[in-house]
């Protein structure tokens, strides 16, 4: 797969265009296979980077194909605000997570289908046990957590090297 660059995201009745390079996106999608290399229709892995800032707001979206692409679990990487969990209280979790932490599946699922929403953040969020380093360092937590074998030898994005 190959990295490629999306505009900036704004809001649908913005007054002005936004012009800033400093917002555009750089996204890898990535079509799963199973063991046999038999390709997984309905499920993909998409890498978001900030163009301008390669070392923070990194997103990685484990995602199915239903009601178009819905957003199962989600790994956040020197996120630029904390999570609020609403349902702290019912899944023993903190209130607040900040820096980089997990959506996984497995606790949101415990919340029901209304956690997943094809637009916006699921629920649920809890901290990695230690925080990524460099690029490589997230590639390897997408592998591990994930089970998605080769996803540590993807290919970094551009101006990425210092990361890794």
């Amino acid at each position: 797969p190959d990295w490629r660059t999306l505009p900036p995201k704004r809001l649908k009745d913005a007054p002005f265009k936004l012009e800033s390079h400093i917002a555009e996106e750089q996204v890898l999608v990535v079509t799963l296979a199973d063991e046999k290399m038999n390709t997984i229709e309905d499920l993909q892995l998409r890498i978001f980077v900030k163009k301008e800032r390669l070392d923070a707001d990194v997103t990685a979206i484990l995602e199915v194909g239903y009601n178009d692409w819905t957003c199962i679990s989600r790994m956040d990487f020197w996120p630029s605000a904390p999570h609020i969990n609403k349902h702290w209280r019912k899944l023993g979790q903190p209130s607040r997570v900040t820096g980089c932490h997990h959506h996984r599946f497995k606790d949101n699922k415990l919340i029901g289908p209304e956690a997943f929403k094809p637009i916006g953040n699921l629920d649920s969020a809890v901290n990695f046990e230690s925080e990524p380093t460099s690029f490589r360092d997230i590639l390897s937590l997408i592998e591990r957590e994930w089970h998605i074998d080769g996803a540590s030898s993807l290919p970094p994005p551009e101006l990425q090297g210092s990361m890794l």
